[in-house]
């Protein structure tokens, strides 16, 4: 009887471990599917459209004021 109990507690014990490393596992996937929704990936492609005509702006911006120093200067 002692030697069942003490399989039970073992599967038990065991169980509860398992349990908890496939809730983890559910929770990674989870975020995985909505990091790599077709609504994820459409924003995170607009804010790299979005900072890369910024910084096109800002060099443009940039050069503007080169030849405009170097025309002033002329």
């Amino acid at each position: 009887m002692e030697l069942r109990n003490q399989c039970i507690i073992m599967r038990t014990t065991e169980l509860a471990a398992t349990e908890e490393k496939l809730h983890e596992l559910d929770r990674q996937k989870e975020e995985m599917l909505r990091f790599s929704s077709p609504a994820s990936l459409l924003q995170r492609l607009e804010d790299a459209m979005n900072m890369t005509d910024e910084e096109s702006e800002n060099l443009h911006k940039q050069l503007f004021v080169q030849i405009y120093k170097k025309l002033r200067i002329t």
